[in-house]
């Protein structure tokens, strides 16, 4: 996929977007210089001053105009500010508000005129279990990403009570949910559709696992799973190829329990394609096996 990344006002935005075109290098996307040539573009817009929306507002047309055959990603709080002018872009599929601190609950109201969304990340305090389950019955929305929010541990159970929710999602991803637990994470077999299951920086033990492994239920067909800066090990690791046989991205990344003795797990999965490790102990033994033998 061929993307073009745009930032307007400050530097932190600017940051933010440097950010993202590593993030999306790093996942094997083409990163353009020219819009005309991109596949999905990406505006970190901004909001501080009357002239800043402005020139959001007319870069956007610009955009649009000049690149008909590239889906729209809106970033930044320009995106709340202006959302019923926002809402009528035709081509915008994804709003990111992650970073908004002024993000309150009128803002967020604003969102259900945009019926085309079909990726949204979202983010702070004012988003709780109701807000999560309004927004996720846009009716085009199979991507969702939260981050410090105000959810419950029954979160995913909610969302999959919400009327066509679980065939819709395709992917999912939390992050500093602090309620967020393993607990949580058994509702993922209610959505037989998900195929990417992110998550960084939620206390898991990886105990979800092991709960769909001995249950009855359905295993979504995941291609793509984070477990990220967690608490899991060997023991839980174990059941990944039984449950997700097709995946194809592992991310492990922080999780100190993980060894060696899972390195013959990852062998077991045929199709995966990227594994990362970093932070784990995988390969810590052998390198202090060097260094014992070094010492003597």
């Amino acid at each position: 996929m061929r993307v073009y990344l745009e930032s307007l006002g400050c530097r932190l935005n600017a940051a933010e977007i440097e950010q993202l075109a590593r993030q999306f290098a790093g996942a094997g996307h083409e990163v353009v210089e020219n819009p005309a040539h991109a596949d999905v573009i990406a505006l970190n817009a901004c909001a501080v001053t009357a002239q800043a929306v402005r020139k959001s507002r007319h870069r956007v047309r610009a955009l649009h105009r000049d690149s008909p055959g590239a889906a729209i990603a809106v970033l930044g709080c320009w995106a709340t500010s202006d959302a019923e002018r926002i809402a009528r872009i035709e081509r915008l599929r994804s709003l990111d508000l992650r970073n908004c601190g002024r993000l309150a609950s009128g803002d967020l109201a604003r969102l259900a005129a945009m019926a085309r969304l079909a990726e949204l990340k979202l983010g702070g305090p004012v988003i709780d279990d109701g807000v999560l389950v309004a927004l996720a019955g846009l009716p085009r929305l199979e991507s969702l990403a939260i981050e410090e929010a105000e959810v419950t541990s029954a979160c995913l159970d909610r969302l999959a009570e919400v009327e066509g929710v679980p065939a819709r999602l395709r992917s999912l991803a939390l992050a500093r949910c602090f309620d967020v637990t393993d607990e949580t994470l058994q509702a993922i077999g209610k959505f037989p559709n998900l195929e990417t299951l992110a998550t960084n920086n939620i206390l898991l033990s990886g105990a979800f696992l092991e709960a769909l492994s001995e249950s009855d239920g359905n295993v979504p067909p995941l291609k793509t799973l984070v477990l990220a800066n967690g608490f899991l090990a060997d023991e839980t690791v174990a059941h990944l190829p039984r449950l997700f046989p097709g995946l194809v991205r592992l991310d492990l990344r922080g999780n100190l329990g993980i060894t060696d003795k899972s390195l013959e797990v990852f062998k077991q999965l045929p199709d995966l394609k990227q594994l990362q490790l970093e932070g784990t102990a995988v390969g810590r033994e052998r390198t202090c096996r060097v260094r014992s033998q070094a010492g003597a």
